[in-house]
This record gives structure tokens, sequence and C-alpha cells, in this order.
């Protein structure tokens, strides 16, 4: 069974615009006088299906991979034999 998310209807692209970035980056080009214009433009871009986040949101938190070996992530890990890649992206804060 799916789990129901309380997620509000539209999730504001300014809020992503903010969060896909490092900090670093964000103080660096971010400024009093342009914060007010960049949210803007975040604000008004095409940005995403809100639909499709909340299936993903949904879809995440719905998966246990453990759940058939009594809750223990020790167990899953263990008897996984899929071979898997480990990607570290040091700009993506959303991941």
């Amino acid at each position: 069974m799916a789990t129901t998310l309380s997620i509000p209807p539209v999730l504001p692209n300014e809020s992503f615009a903010l969060i896909l970035t490092t900090p670093n980056d964000c103080n660096d080009g971010m400024t009093r006088e342009n914060v007010t214009e960049e949210l803007d433009k975040a604000k008004n871009s095409a940005g995403f299906d809100s639909n499709d986040k909340i299936r993903q949101l949904e879809a995440i938190t719905a998966l246990d991979v453990s759940a058939r070996l009594g809750g223990l992530m020790e167990h899953a890990a263990m008897t996984t034999t899929a071979k898997g890649l480990i990607i570290v992206a040091a700009k993506d804060r959303a991941v």
C-alpha cells in the first residue's frame, strides 16, 4: 500500500532554486540587490510538474528494501548481489 504524503499542491520553484546549489555558490552570486530578481526568475520559469515531484516522493517513501527481511537494513545489504555505482555530486544539494 502506498504512503500518502501531506505535500502542498504547488512546490514553489523558488525553493528548488535555492537548494539546487551549494551555500558557497549562493553566497558568492546572491546579493541583497539581486535576490528578488533571482527568485522572480525562478518563480516565472517553466519549472517542473508538481504532480511528478509528488509521485517521486511517494515512490521514495514507499520503498523499503528491508521489509521482507524483518526491517533490518543490515540483512538487506548482506543479501544484495547487485553491482552498484556510487556517484557523489558536490554541487547537488537536493539528492
